[in-house]
């Protein structure tokens, strides 16, 4: 299977460029580009706090996908699902930050 074939089921992802790693639960191809859906087990009061953890994902495929993320989704115990709206200031701030390790 190529290193970009779609689904990724919780694939460990690791960029030493980056110095970011993790494991998002699913990574999908969807027509309007890839897609990152992060599995939690219950209810989704404020979707900030997921915010950091979905952009790192979104850091770490864009760079070993080669290939553009365009939609970041929460979906709770319940299957709804709520969009992260991907946003270029956190991902400065993680540059910024792990660029100081």
């Amino acid at each position: 299977m190529s290193r970009n074939s779609f689904p990724w089921v919780e694939k460990f992802l690791e960029s030493d460029n980056l110095k970011l790693k993790g494991i998002p639960d699913l990574v999908k191809s969807a027509s309007s580009g890839l897609e990152i859906i992060d599995y939690k087990t219950g209810y989704i009061k404020d979707l900030k706090s997921f915010a950091i953890q979905m952009h790192i994902y979104l850091m770490l495929v864009n760079e070993i996908s080669c290939q553009k993320v365009k939609i970041l989704k929460i979906r709770d115990f319940s299957l709804q699902e709520k969009e992260i709206p991907i946003d270029k200031s956190i991902i400065s701030q993680i540059q910024n930050f792990y660029q100081l390790l």
